[in-house]
C-alpha cells in the first residue's frame, strides 16, 4: 500500500525530530478521518463545479492555491491560470 510505504520513509527521518514524530503519529491515528475529509472535499468540489458550470480542474487549482502565501510565485501562477480560464467570471 502506498500510504504505508510513505510512513516507512517518514520513520527514517523521525529519529531526531520530535515534531515529525508527533505529526506522523497524528496522521496514523486519524488516517481514516483524514481520508473521509479528502473524499468529501472531492465530492463537494465536483458538485460545486457542476452547479456553477466551472471546470473542476479550476476548483482544484483554487483549493491548491490556498496552500500558498499570497505573495508567492506559486500562488500568483495559479491566480493567473484561474483568471485566464474563467475570464470575467473570476472577478
Amino acid at each position: 500500500m502506498v500510504i504505508s510505504e510513505g510512513f516507512k520513509k517518514l520513520e527514517r527521518f523521525e529519529l531526531n525530530n520530535d515534531y515529525l514524530k508527533k505529526s506522523t503519529k497524528f496522521i496514523k491515528e486519524n488516517l481514516g478521518d483524514i481520508l473521509k475529509f479528502v473524499k468529501n472535499a472531492e465530492l463537494s468540489l465536483n458538485r460545486l463545479a457542476s452547479d456553477e458550470s466551472i471546470p473542476v480542474e479550476i476548483l482544484y487549482k483554487m483549493w491548491k492555491q490556498l496552500g500558498y502565501s499570497y505573495s508567492s510565485a506559486e500562488y500568483n501562477h495559479l491566480e493567473a491560470e484561474i483568471g485566464t480560464s474563467l475570464g470575467w467570471f473570476y472577478i
